[in-house]
């Protein structure tokens, strides 16, 4: 199944910003691997997968195992004797490139996991926290909670039955929030803005990054809060076609 010129030029342009990202990990000390082996998938000839079949006008692609360790515990930390914090990112992005810089709705797919791995001293195991970001599956059926169309939620696949030690806590299953749909560079700028000042000085000190950044907001957040927005009177909802109540089903 050939691949159109013009995805194939648009695939290329987000392998582009995907290998700067990849050299920016490597010149802060980091193992860059997973980044470069999505943008390898953006340069290769084989359509993007989806539902088992094929689309050649998609672009897409997976990070596995995409590894930043602490240099240092943050400020807030519980338990006290937590040590040698590692952060991993698994994501997995689909996009239909027809949508691509418009209002509409910018993914097809979005499935962004952070797992934070550390080991407890006292204990002498493995001691886990999380979150992912997600968008809604096309089709799939509603659920009795509210569950904006992208959402943040507290957890992951390793905090489960057997992974976790409760000890005195209480989980619930936790709200999921309204969030904005990104890609894995809006992720990783999420990350460092949370987890690695240090990271985040020397990410925002490149230009390139920074442009880079600015460029993605626009092409992901842009249409999310217009569309967002139109709900209310008094905005001009000429220009968009994403329905704000399917972003965000609590709207009234």
């Amino acid at each position: 199944m050939p691949i159109p010129y013009k995805v194939k030029k648009l695939r290329l342009n987000i392998a582009k910003d995907l290998d700067f990202l990849a050299r920016l990990f490597e010149a802060n000390g980091l193992n860059s691997e997973p980044i470069i082996k999505a943008a390898s998938q953006l340069k290769s000839d084989d359509p993007v997968v989806y539902d088992g079949i094929g689309q050649s006008d998609y672009w897409g692609y997976e990070v596995n195992n995409l590894c930043i360790p602490f240099s240092e515990n943050p400020e807030i930390i519980h338990p006290k004797d937590a040590d040698l914090l590692e952060l991993r990112i698994n994501c997995k992005i689909i996009a239909d490139s027809h949508f691509y810089n418009t209002m509409a709705d910018p993914l097809i797919h979005l499935d962004f996991e952070v797992l934070i791995e550390a080991l407890s001293e006292e204990k002498n195991n493995s001691i886990y926290t999380g979150f992912h970001i997600d968008r809604h599956l096309d089709g799939a059926q509603e659920p009795a909670e509210l569950h904006p169309f992208y959402h943040i939620h507290f957890g992951g696949r390793r905090l489960n039955h057997d992974t976790c030690d409760y000890g005195r806590s209480l989980f619930l299953g936790a709200p999921r929030i309204l969030c904005y749909p990104i890609d894995l560079i809006l992720g990783i700028d999420i990350i460092i803005c949370n987890y690695f000042p240090s990271l985040k000085k020397a990410f925002h000190r490149d230009h390139n990054f920074i442009s880079i950044l600015k460029e993605q907001q626009n092409l992901f957040w842009k249409p999310f809060f217009h569309s967002l927005a139109s709900q209310w009177s008094g905005y001009n909802a000429a220009a968009n076609i994403w329905l704000p109540k399917k972003i965000w089903p609590q709207l009234i």
